[in-house]
């Protein structure tokens, strides 16, 4: 049996997706609820790991199971967000192939970063207050060009083996209270999203040139990445 759950979650008070000891993860809290309604083995498969204090609107796994469901299936969803915590609502869950693998039949995945124009009591926790005026016409001029298939791993936070991701779409939309970044994606490199946000900001600040980036993204440069704050990426779909 495979299921495939459709997910969001607030992680601010989560270390990530992936499960790991002494600590409070997605993952660890839907293994928690899902061994109470399980009679078997099972495992279950993320579409992506996310840092610490990220969110998500449509994260998606997918749950094998080798054994039975201790319910019928159609109680299960109201069943699991009955016994989960607050801050994670399971939205869907649907029967698919053995062969589904949330993580590796993904396609694409769109990623949201939100910058606050001032410090908004009630979307601070999801959004980054820099405290200095950011021009965002500064941001339109930079955000294109980022889209193409390149080695993004000038500006990763970790060495990587392959840095290769197609960026599809990468733009940013105005609102009063925030700046909002849509990235979509073949693939992400760690920290990937929040040190292009964090290069921006900087171009925006006349403190890099759009030469300087293009050199960056040709090894010609070396960057220490500005990584901005985990709380303001949010997970907004996953395309198969």
């Amino acid at each position: 049996m495979n299921l495939k759950i459709l997910l969001e979650f607030d992680g601010t008070n989560f270390k990530g997706w992936q499960k790991q000891k002494d600590k409070r993860t997605v993952q660890g809290e839907l293994e928690k609820v899902f061994s109470d309604l399980i009679e078997g083995t099972f495992k279950i498969i993320g579409c992506c790991r996310t840092d610490s204090g990220v969110h998500a609107l449509n994260y998606v796994c997918n749950v094998k199971i080798e054994g039975n469901l201790k319910l019928k299936f159609e109680k299960l969803k109201s069943a699991l967000n009955s016994i989960l915590s607050e801050d994670v609502y399971i939205k869907n869950i649907e029967f698919v192939n053995d062969n589904f693998n949330a993580r590796y039949d993904a396609k694409f995945k769109v990623y949201r970063y939100r910058i606050l124009t001032y410090p908004s009591p009630f979307l601070i926790r999801y959004g980054f207050y820099p405290k200095i005026k950011i021009d965002f016409e500064k941001l339109k001029e930079i955000e294109g060009i980022f889209i193409g298939k390149r080695d993004f791993r000038s500006i990763s936070a970790k060495s990587e083996k392959c840095g290769i991701c197609n960026v599809f779409e990468s733009y940013w939309i105005y609102n009063d209270s925030y700046y909002d970044y849509f990235i979509k994606a073949d693939r992400f490199l760690y920290k990937m999203v929040r040190s292009i946000v964090g290069l921006m900001i900087l171009y925006s600040l006349n403190k890099v040139s759009k030469e300087e980036i293009i050199e960056i993204f040709e090894f010609k440069r070396k960057f220490i990445p500005y990584v901005v704050p985990s709380k303001g990426l949010t997970l907004i779909e996953v395309g198969y």
